[in-house]
């Protein structure tokens, strides 16, 4: 939120797009998991997608720049940690315990800003309970669920969809057209998810045929 208030969506989409890079490095760290080549393929394809769905937010980094890109950074870090810790704990249990320690954290800082500037009577609480209940909790729980369900990787991959699913919202909700090059975008990054799981099952698909050792 502090970096959107101070830099323009597109730069906020390309760098946020970032922890599609941050997030094999911090399994490799973490997990000792690396990449195979059908991710590497992905991770690739998706980074151009959205260089090309953004290319012209720049790349000089002001202060709103690294607040973003250390949200990326903290993004991937929390993808690769659910990861291992709903392995062990219970998915909801999970999900409560981040969500209420984010709304902590948010009382908190503002709190030390000095509180909320906005009469209660202007707030516009129809907004605020969708952020909450749908973009926040739910959010939460559902990808704390299925964390528990694939790699932090080939989940990144998927969350790469964002940006795709946020322009075709913004075009059916406000009528905003997408560039041609916005398209070329979106297409290679859908194609890295795509790339990604079909090369993977090719790979995986001489392991399964070859037969078990007597």
């Amino acid at each position: 939120m502090v970096g959107l208030a101070t830099i323009t969506a597109a730069r906020a989409a390309v760098i946020n797009g970032t922890y599609v890079a941050f997030v094999p490095i911090v399994a490799m760290v973490l997990v000792r998991m690396r990449p195979r080549f059908s991710e590497y393929v992905g991770i690739g394809l998706i980074l151009a997608g959205l260089y090309a769905f953004s290319a012209d937010a720049g790349f000089s980094l002001a202060a709103g720049d690294l607040w973003t890109l250390g949200c990326s950074f903290t993004f991937g870090v929390q993808i690769v940690i659910t990861n291992i810790m709903v392995k062990r704990s219970d998915p909801m249990a999970l999900s409560i315990v981040q969500i209420v320690a984010a709304a902590a954290m948010g009382w908190i800082i503002v709190g030390a800003r000095g509180g909320i500037g906005t009469p209660w009577s202007e707030m516009p609480w129809g907004t605020l309970l969708y952020l909450a209940v749908a973009a926040t909790a739910l959010v939460i729980a559902l990808q704390t669920w299925a964390l528990g369900r694939t790699s932090p990787i080939k989940a990144t991959l998927i969350f790469s969809l964002e940006p795709v699913f946020a322009a075709l919202f913004a075009g059916l909700f406000f009528g905003e057209r997408m560039t041609g090059r916005e398209y070329l975008g979106g297409a290679l990054i859908l194609c890295g998810v795509i790339a990604s799981e079909a090369l993977g099952r090719m790979a995986r698909r001489p392991e399964r045929e070859q037969p078990a050792a007597s």
